[in-house]
């Protein structure tokens, strides 16, 4: 019985994450999905191009920093 709002998660076989998959009820029962599947799919490509191009250089320079080496602003203006 639909008798209040119900929140249910969808799995897309071809894709890992799972996400809740909000609906609106039309008429007698019928689902209409929001945002529909592309959208997701869309994010995904965006965070991969993300994880795979920007992110591995961040890891790189974030080492750099903590290494607790003297920073280059403790040189003293002369040294310019």
């Amino acid at each position: 019985v639909m008798d209040a709002d119900k929140s249910i998660v969808a799995e897309f076989s071809s894709l890992s994450p799972t996400f809740t998959l909000g609906t609106t009820v039309t008429g007698s029962g019928s689902i209409t999905r929001s945002p529909d599947k592309a959208f997701y799919e869309a994010k995904l490509v965006t965070a991969r191009f993300f994880f795979e191009r920007l992110l591995p250089p961040v890891a790189a320079q974030y080492m750099a920093i903590a290494s607790g080496k003297a920073s280059m602003m403790d040189m003293p203006a002369e040294a310019f």
